[in-house]
């Protein structure tokens, strides 16, 4: 039992070391020599429980995928009863949260999704958008409670406003002169203003 808890704990520290590292370098530029670096332990170690980069790589990915998906699936299951409205704000508050404590994931996953989409989107098959968000997006169409927008539209727009500022932090401080502080309390501002903005697109009072 003890053997198989410290196992576990070396998995979970190659995972936390493999995250920030490909993050941080991308993945052509990670060696699996950094990774194990990172992680305080020795490459046979490293080699006992992942094969290759390849395969830590997947598995960094599809876990980056999976929590996004069942974060968005969980809010707005049908089996939540809040309003349309308190949905939104919930996912760009938890959102802007996890890419606040994940600063690189935008801009590594978009990288690799340059350099080689096949690799990611074959990665990420098995992942399933629910389709309770489209279903609820038909119902309060046919109501004439919003104003007619597909799913694939609705999504881009309210994924698109909050993770937008994390891909363009650079030049957005540079441009508008605002330090660090200011930037997370823009973020701050954001949580309110962006679900105001879609929710206006919407005509959803």
């Amino acid at each position: 039992m003890a053997g198989t808890k410290k196992s576990k704990e070396t998995v979970d520290k190659i995972k936390v070391a493999a995250r920030k590292v490909f993050l941080e370098k991308g993945f052509a530029a990670t060696k699996t020599r950094d990774i194990a670096e990172e992680a305080g332990i020795n490459i046979a170690s490293l080699h006992y429980h992942f094969r290759d980069k390849d395969s830590l790589f997947e598995i960094i990915i599809k876990d980056a995928f999976a929590n996004f998906t069942k974060l968005l699936n969980e809010i707005f299951s049908t089996e939540n009863t809040k309003p349309f409205k308190a949905k939104i704000e919930h996912f760009v508050v938890h959102y802007t949260e996890f890419l606040k404590a994940n600063p690189y994931v935008p801009t590594f996953l978009f990288s690799e999704l340059q350099r080689d989409p096949d690799k990611i989107k074959g990665m990420v098959k098995d992942i399933r958008i629910n389709e309770d968000i489209q279903k609820e997006l038909k119902e309060m169409t046919e109501k004439g409670m919003i104003t007619p927008v597909d799913h694939a539209n609705f999504l881009t727009n309210m994924m698109g406003l909050t993770v937008f500022p994390f891909l363009a932090r650079p030049i957005i401080m540079f441009k508008t002169g605002i330090d660090d502080a200011e930037f997370l309390d823009m973020l701050e501002k954001r949580k309110k203003l962006v679900p105001e903005i879609i929710c206006k697109s919407l005509g959803l009072e």
